[in-house]
């Protein structure tokens, strides 16, 4: 028993003497990633040797539920990793409603970061589609960010016409040999968004009788994108595609010599690629693509 609270004190005293050497009374970020319907930002950022403490708000609509992942930590910029400790005020992985007035204050812990760090993100795990909150910094702090001129200087590359360029995507097509009650769907869906417009939310491409399907959505800049069935009877349940705006994407979805089901493209972004999109079992929805017409025959 006395051991035990030998240690305790150590404990207490320890706490006590924890040394706060920076607080970000005014915190700014250059970006908010992911939080869709909402916003994440830092209030207060304090540096001691014991742990960095970030005082968050997230403003989310009112009802909607959100959750933050055990797994968060902040990264500085060598890229140096600080695990969370410990949250105040919210249930870590665990499902939040946000409430009536859509704001939610919480507090979270992360190993101390050194006192020279500058700038640093958070990273709600490496999870697709987890919140970021990237290049926290005081904003008294002066940065030595390159000018446009510097930035064309060290990469020469230029975006093609294509990018950054509202217009419409038409997907349709048909697959082949089907049956609503032997495939077990009559649609397919996908979670569709835009970075610059917030317009983000689940598209619904319904399966005709003869299975044809034809589906038109915005977009901003080229997509890598996939409709899939929530449930299928068949070794078959999402169409993946890459297209760029403007574009209509023709794909025939059919039994190959082994068998199994293999998406055709006809035209377009996803014919030039046609391996791409059904390379990887990770599909990635919204991706911003590197691809140009380079590409052709990848």
């Amino acid at each position: 028993m006395k051991t035990i609270i030998t240690a305790l004190l150590t404990l207490v005293a320890m706490v006590g003497q924890a040394k706060t050497y920076k607080t970000i009374k005014t915190p700014v970020a250059m970006a908010c990633v992911n939080v869709s319907s909402g916003e994440l930002k830092a209030r207060e950022v304090i540096m001691c040797d014991t742990a960095t403490t970030v005082h968050f708000t997230i403003k989310y609509e009112k009802g909607n539920c959100f959750r933050f992942a055990k797994e968060s930590y902040l990264m500085d910029e060598d890229g140096n990793r600080y695990p969370l400790r410990s949250a105040e005020r919210i249930a870590l992985d665990a499902w939040v409603q946000s409430p009536e007035s859509g704001v939610t204050d919480f507090t979270m812990h992360f190993e101390p970061m050194p006192k020279k760090v500058k700038m640093f993100d958070f990273f709600e795990g490496d999870a697709i589609g987890a919140f970021m909150l990237l290049g926290i910094h005081d904003s008294n702090t002066k940065l030595n960010a390159p000018t446009m001129q510097q930035i064309s200087a060290a990469n020469p590359f230029t975006l093609p016409d294509y990018w950054f360029n509202t217009a419409a995507i038409t997907i349709r097509g048909r697959i082949e040999g089907y049956d609503a009650k032997h495939f077990g769907f009559k649609s397919l869906e996908g979670y569709v968004g835009d970075v610059f417009t917030k317009e983000n939310g689940m598209m619904v491409i319904d399966i005709a009788p003869d299975g044809s399907f034809e589906k038109q959505f915005m977009a901003s800049y080229p997509v890598r994108f996939k409709f899939y069935a929530k449930e299928t009877e068949v070794e078959f349940g999402e169409i993946p595609f890459f297209a760029r705006p403007g574009e209509i994407i023709d794909i025939t979805v059919r039994k190959n010599a082994d068998g199994c089901y293999e998406c055709l493209y006809h035209n377009g972004s996803s014919h030039e690629v046609h391996r791409w999109p059904t390379s990887s079992p990770r599909f990635v929805p919204n991706t911003l693509a590197v691809f140009s017409s380079s590409t052709s025959g990848a």
